[in-house]
């Protein structure tokens, strides 16, 4: 006999997956048009690009920024060398970059790995859309080893966004979400921990990855989403705050630096580093 009186009890994995891709979508939809995709000429093929990673605009005290991984401001030598998503095509991507250092020369070794620059006034009239995560919605500061934290990783994928149209630097840009649990705690890595800092946190990826939808997909490689949000979605242990959808303010908690081929993690610099570095360079 059917009970009106009883409720569906749904498993607390299955609850935090569909509220983080929920979630998720409410941050896409909003920020969007705040994270764009790079691009650089081909190094093979004239007239066409290739996609090399994700950069990010927010303020920080008015001031409009833009955040990329320092290891795709590499590529940016030269006049010409790294190219923006605009709103209809793709633009020169203009700026005086401020990278973090590379220990020994060796980029690999950079755990801080992010390149920062203010954006400039033809930059954004070149833009065309562009939005950027205010600072209301900019984590104040890193949370502790404690922090039960439930986090979306947005970004281009290089494998989902090789669709170019040479003749008009047109593209078909897709993004990529990828929700899971954070932490900050490094003896979680093993061998890894000793390479990171008390700067960085990491984001659970298993064998199988979520789309933006919440459908299982098989494994995605996360190549070019580097430079790319992780926005913090709420406290995974907190199931009243959760639930209550009409308090949710996404915080930009971080930015995406790799995933280690030896890891099943997406590691992240806190938003924080990088803006405590915007006074060292000089940008705000």
């Amino acid at each position: 006999m059917y009970n009106s009186g009883m409720s569906l009890i749904i498993q607390p994995d299955t609850f935090l997956r569909d509220i983080g891709h929920r979630r998720g979508r409410e941050v896409i939809d909003r920020f969007r048009r705040a994270i764009r995709p790079i691009y650089r000429p081909h190094s093979k093929r004239k007239k066409l690009y290739e996609h090399v990673g994700t950069s990010t605009l927010f303020k920080v005290n008015s001031v409009p920024l833009i955040v990329t991984a320092a290891h795709v401001i590499d590529h940016h030598k030269y006049d010409g060398d790294l190219w923006i998503g605009a709103e209809k095509t793709l633009v020169p991507l203009q700026g005086s970059f401020s990278s973090t250092k590379r220990p020994g020369g060796d980029r690999d070794l950079d755990n801080y790995d992010f390149s920062v620059s203010r954006v400039s006034s033809e930059l954004l009239t070149e833009l065309g859309d562009a939005t950027f995560i205010d600072a209301n919605f900019v984590s104040k500061g890193r949370r502790g080893e404690g922090a039960k934290a439930l986090y979306a990783c947005i970004g281009y994928p290089n494998s989902r966004n090789k669709d170019m149209h040479a003749a008009r630097r047109e593209m078909s840009a897709a993004l990529f979400m990828h929700t899971g649990i954070g932490y900050t705690d490094r003896n979680n890595l093993g061998a890894l921990a000793s390479r990171y800092s008390d700067a960085n946190f990491f984001i659970e990826i298993g064998k199988h990855v979520t789309d933006i939808h919440g459908a299982k997909r098989n494994p995605v490689s996360l190549q070019g989403m580097s430079g790319g949000p992780v926005f913090h979605l709420g406290d995974r242990e907190n199931y009243n705050t959760m639930r209550d959808s009409h308090d949710f303010r996404p915080l930009l908690e971080g930015i995406i630096i790799e995933r280690p081929a030896d890891a099943n993690v997406i590691v992240a610099i806190s938003i924080g580093t990088i803006v405590q570095a915007l006074g060292v360079y000089q940008l705000l």
